[in-house]
């Protein structure tokens, strides 16, 4: 259920497909994935955005 004023998804905050692959190579140089207990590979994270999108 989407909360009120919040967008539905990332398309309705601008996000493309195109912009897929500048946004798993920003997350995989981030010291966040570096440290995660479970490693995410680029599939998992194109996986996550195609169902964020």
């Amino acid at each position: 259920m989407p909360v009120s004023g919040l967008p539905g998804g990332l398309a309705e905050m601008g996000v493309e497909r195109g912009q897929f692959d500048q946004i798993i190579n920003g997350a995989l140089a981030d010291h966040c994935h570096k440290t995660n207990p479970r490693i995410a590979t680029p599939e998992e994270y194109r996986e996550l955005l195609e169902q964020a999108l």
